[in-house]
């Protein structure tokens, strides 16, 4: 096992972990459908990920295969806040049958310790609330729940 920064002929295999997470999400809540061409638009992204300097895609081998990443970026909050920078974990997957090995928990370690070189005071992320187990994973991590998203959708 081991965890590595992402290349870009890993945009295949994150295209396709990626689209497994969501698919997992999408049956869980309606809201995290993606529309037709998502694959096109996350791999572009994953593209940008692997060459900005404020972003970071990270992922996690085992026995040389692919099996999960993350994906994170710098960001302050407004300057009222005393401990603003921080790194934000975007996205994080790993494949269903390289699941409870640690790869999930190796993947955060490398966005924290990335932040910790970037000097950033702390690290957040959005948890799926109907999604138990990612919800369960964080905390053991020693992640705290600060805020509650709540949305009313709009007809068009």
């Amino acid at each position: 096992m081991s965890v590595r920064q992402a290349k870009p002929q890993d945009l295949d295999t994150l295209v396709l972990l990626w689209r497994e997470l969501m698919d997992y999400h999408a049956s869980l809540d309606p809201f995290f459908q993606v529309v037709p061409h998502a694959n096109r638009l996350a791999r572009a992204q994953f593209a940008e990920g692997l060459i900005d300097t404020y972003r970071r895609v990270f992922v996690a081998e085992d026995e040389g295969l692919v099996v999960g990443f993350v994906t994170a970026s710098q960001m302050d909050l407004h300057p009222i806040y005393p401990h603003r920078s921080r790194a934000s974990i975007n996205d994080i997957s790993v494949t269903r049958a390289y699941q409870r090995r640690g790869h999930g928990r190796d993947l955060v370690m490398a966005v924290r310790d990335w932040a910790s070189e970037e000097k950033l005071a702390a690290l957040d992320l959005h948890a799926a609330w109907r999604n138990p187990n990612a919800r369960r994973f964080w905390v053991a991590l020693g992640f705290e729940e600060r805020l509650v998203i709540m949305e009313k959708r709009l007809k068009p």
